[in-house]
């Protein structure tokens, strides 16, 4: 059926239901080659399958509904050729669904029923007309691997508006212009798990009163009274707390007042200090011992991390101290190993502690004992300036860390030598245009993985 144009007339409204096996094992498939386009308001309904779209796909007015009660990696969007959707709804009575693609929204994300969205480190552009309905702190889009929502708006003497609906309201007297707004749910450190990044054309003397919303599954555990509002303007490398930051515990929200830039935006404790940040923490088995592994990109006043342990992710206990750099803005690295003997699931964080005794908790990371890596880690990802890849080698020895177009064309490479065991290697990519992109180790037995550049 998917190989041949297809129409979807709308007679009143034209319904598609899409039940798996049906129509194709995956729902609905275009093929390359192949065409689906829907006339008028039709509506699509896919219940427990995918979307893949390796072809074209015209939507005009119509809605696709992921639907059923399937698990989320069962409900997805996919496919080779980018597209576009004018109204995409999760209406599933549980679960929700996943994104395996970049994707655009003209219309509507509309948040029904079910669980969430999950970005799944892909990205949603809403251009600057799409918006988002229905989301709340059960039911919202998310994604800690990676990803983020995105819409361009012109803001002009803006007053309490809140593009696109991402949950980032704006009020200045002065014109930002185009204005680029990504909300993505990566924590930086010690803060939420969510982001705002926003670009506006003019970008000083704004004097502006800024809304963040967020979840309350995504405040990592910190003190929802603490909550103060953070912001950067060189990428998250140096963090301010925002002047006149409260937070309004029953609406869900903090605000800050004269903020004079846009730039890089998180909430973090008030008390606590977003001066040191994370590239990453890892946590590896290897020979019977599990070894700790972490990255800082910056530090400041920091004096020292204790390791923490944790045998059911709630109640840790100090295993262990390691003094820190202090200052820094050059990739700082850290290791730990735990020789204890143990089985079952472990669970591990760091508590960092600057030099006025401020202490901040890192990601908890767990690890399963005898567990061996075979797959290529990368992080962070997206990635901008530079990315840190893990790997684990069965032998020591030279090897070639390869990164590769989405077509398979080598574009960088860098010769290291590798020890036996866990490896974590920086590569820069600033030198790369922004895209996916393929990293592999050959003679190394582990496989590839992908991260986005931009």
């Amino acid at each position: 059926m998917y190989t041949h144009y297809i129409k979807i007339k709308r007679l009143l409204i034209a319904l598609l239901i899409v039940l798996p096996g049906l129509l194709a094992a995956q729902g609905i498939k275009i093929t390359s080659g192949g065409n689906l386009v829907a006339n008028g308001a039709a509506k699509l309904v896919i219940m427990n399958a995918g979307f893949t779209n390796n072809g074209t796909f015209t939507p005009d007015l119509s809605s696709v509904i992921f639907s059923g009660n399937g698990s989320t990696s069962s409900s997805f969007i996919a496919g080779s050729t980018s597209t576009t959707f004018t109204n995409l709804v999760l209406n599933k009575s549980a679960n929700g669904f996943q994104l395996n693609q970049h994707i655009g929204v003209s219309g509507v994300v509309d948040l029904q029923s079910g669980d969430s969205i999950f970005l799944n480190a892909f990205n949603i552009d809403l251009g600057s007309t799409g918006s988002l309905t229905g989301e709340t702190n059960a039911l919202h889009i998310t994604g800690q691997s990676g990803g983020y929502i995105q819409i361009v708006n012109t803001l002009n003497a803006p007053s309490s508006v809140n593009p696109g609906n991402l949950g980032f309201t704006i009020s200045s007297a002065s014109n930002l212009g185009s204005t680029v707004i990504k909300r993505g749910h990566q924590n930086h450190g010690p803060s939420v798990y969510q982001y705002f990044d926003i670009t506006p054309t003019n970008n000083s003397g704004l004097n502006a009163t800024v809304k963040f919303a967020y979840f309350q599954p995504e405040i990592n555990s910190i003190p929802e009274i603490d909550l103060a509002l953070f912001g950067s303007t060189d990428g998250g490398n140096v963090w301010s707390l925002e002047s006149g930051s409260t937070v309004n515990i029953g609406s869900d929200f903090v605000q800050a007042s004269t903020v004079s830039q846009m730039g890089l935006f998180t909430l973090a404790n008030a008390n606590a200090s977003l001066a040191l940040k994370f590239i990453y923490f890892k946590a590896i088995a290897a020979d019977a011992k599990n070894v700790l592994y972490w990255a800082t990109a910056t530090e400041s006043r920091n004096d020292y991390f204790i390791i923490e342990r944790s045998i059911d992710g709630t109640h840790f206990l100090p295993i262990g101290h390691v003094e820190a750099a202090g200052n820094s803005n050059n990739i700082r690295n850290y290791s730990f190993t735990d020789a204890a003997s143990l089985s079952g699931m472990v669970f591990y964080r760091l508590k960092c502690v600057d030099i006025d005794n401020k202490a901040n908790y890192s990601i908890v990371v767990k690890l399963g004992l005898n567990t061996i890596n075979k797959s290529i880690h990368i992080y962070p990802n997206p990635a901008s300036d530079y990315v840190s890849i893990e790997f684990t080698a069965e032998s020591a020895g030279k090897a070639e860390i390869q990164i590769l177009s989405i077509a398979g064309v080598k574009v960088l490479s860098k010769q290291v030598d590798c020890v036996k065991g866990v490896n974590i290697i920086s590569v820069p990519i600033s030198s790369l245009a922004n895209g996916t992109y393929k990293v592999q180790v050959p003679g190394k037995l582990v496989r590839g993985a992908t991260f986005i550049k931009n």
